[in-house]
């Protein structure tokens, strides 16, 4: 699919726009999504700027086969949308559980943010304007952005957030998997997979002399990941079949979801501010079990195959025993819309070939994407299947671009 380009494109052109509007903004003002420019209160606070995005940038994508994220997908509703600063412990070199909120930058109760913060979005990308405050930010001392969104459909409780006390891992919460049959992003209903991100920022190259409200000192990007993996089955060409129904069967899948995956590895974070592709097993630990669901849960039929999206579980226990992950198929033949009436299983597991060791192998993983394809039915009322892309002995797991 090309439409992430498009959107890039787009947005590359909104922000040109978006300077543009800042730039004339010193004598004519400007106005952006969520009201004027900010205006700077006290002249030696700091003016900073970042982007958003619902997806990776190539440089940080791992070492899979890639899917591009559809706009549902990447989608970022502004109205569920946290943009948080913590602070990075003594003598660390990234943020961790412990680490301590700074600032509330964006949230959706207005009273909550940093009055002085501006948003502009197309959806799925965001881009922030704020001044920091010069007492408690300086060019020395890097700190943590901290990104959530799409979360409010998935809790009940929503985030309690006290600057100087709420930690980054009191963040790491589950969410309840909506209590539905079937669910797929939907950004028409503001209905999105949650996202996390985190970056890296310093402020080492601020300049008071050179940056200022109509020229902000750029923080980079913050790439967010989806919180949820996808499985995808769809019919080959030459197989002559329809797929008429599927679902994750009951017990088949874990309802529970953790926002923030391991908090001693915060998504490959590095020193470097990059967020990497999630290669860890999830974290498990204390109250963050998995629930098997104890319903079956239909897959969509969206994009020319069925579809579900779902939280991360270990696909084979330590004892070696194999969950039950497993997709219940009912297909149809394309000539005369014969109904098979057997029902097929499909197993989600590791499979021949696959790297014991390997984290993708042995979990369902956030941002990953585990694609099959049926190939046919034999005589025997025999269904076969590859899990796709297909490799000599192995068969890779792409990752959401």
């Amino acid at each position: 699919m090309n439409r992430t380009t498009t959107y890039r494109r787009r947005f590359s052109d909104s922000i040109l726009w978006f300077s543009a509007l800042l730039m004339s903004g010193a004598t004519t003002g400007c106005v952006t999504e969520n009201g004027d420019c900010p205006d700077n209160k006290d002249s030696d606070d700091i003016s900073v700027s970042l982007r958003i995005e619902g997806g990776l940038p190539s440089a940080t994508r791992a070492d899979f086969t890639e899917e591009e994220g559809t706009l549902a997908e990447s989608y970022i509703n502004i109205e569920d949308l946290y943009v948080l600063a913590f602070e990075i412990g003594e003598g660390k070199e990234v943020a961790d559980g412990e680490s301590v909120l700074k600032d509330i930058i964006w949230s959706p109760t207005e009273s909550e943010r940093l009055e002085e913060s501006v948003i502009s979005s197309n959806g799925t990308e965001v881009y922030l304007q704020t001044f920091l405050s010069s007492e408690n930010y300086n060019t020395t001392t890097p700190f943590a952005i901290v990104t959530i969104a799409n979360t409010k459909n998935w809790s009940t409780t929503g985030f309690t957030l006290n600057k100087g006390v709420t930690k980054l891992g009191d963040l790491q919460k589950i969410l309840n998997y909506p209590d539905v049959d079937s669910w797929a992003p939907d950004n028409a209903v503001q209905s999105g997979i949650p996202l996390f991100g985190i970056h890296k920022a310093s402020l080492g190259g601020y300049n008071d002399k050179f940056n200022n409200s109509s020229n902000p000192y750029d923080l980079g990007d913050i790439w967010m990941l989806r919180a949820l993996a996808k499985i995808e089955l769809r019919t080959s060409a030459d197989s002559q079949l329809e797929i008429e129904s599927a679902a994750i069967s009951a017990n088949g899948w874990n309802n529970n979801l953790q926002l923030i995956p391991r908090l001693n590895r915060m998504e490959g974070y590095n020193a470097s501010g990059n967020t990497g592709q999630v290669v860890d097993a999830p974290n498990f630990s204390g109250d963050f079990k998995p629930t098997p669901s104890t319903t079956a849960l239909n897959m969509k039929p969206t994009g020319g195959a069925f579809v579900a999206y779902l939280p991360e579980y270990q696909l084979v226990g330590t004892d070696g025993t194999e969950h039950n992950n497993i997709i219940q198929v009912k297909v149809k033949t394309i000539n005369g819309n014969e109904l098979l009436t057997t029902d097929y299983s499909i197993p989600v597991k590791p499979y021949d070939g696959s790297p014991a060791n390997e984290a993708h192998w042995n979990y369902l993983l956030r941002n990953y994407v585990y694609s099959f394809q049926i190939t046919g039915v034999h005589q025997n009322q025999t269904l076969t299947w590859t899990v796709c892309p297909r490799a000599e002995y192995t068969s890779d797991i792409p990752t959401f671009k």
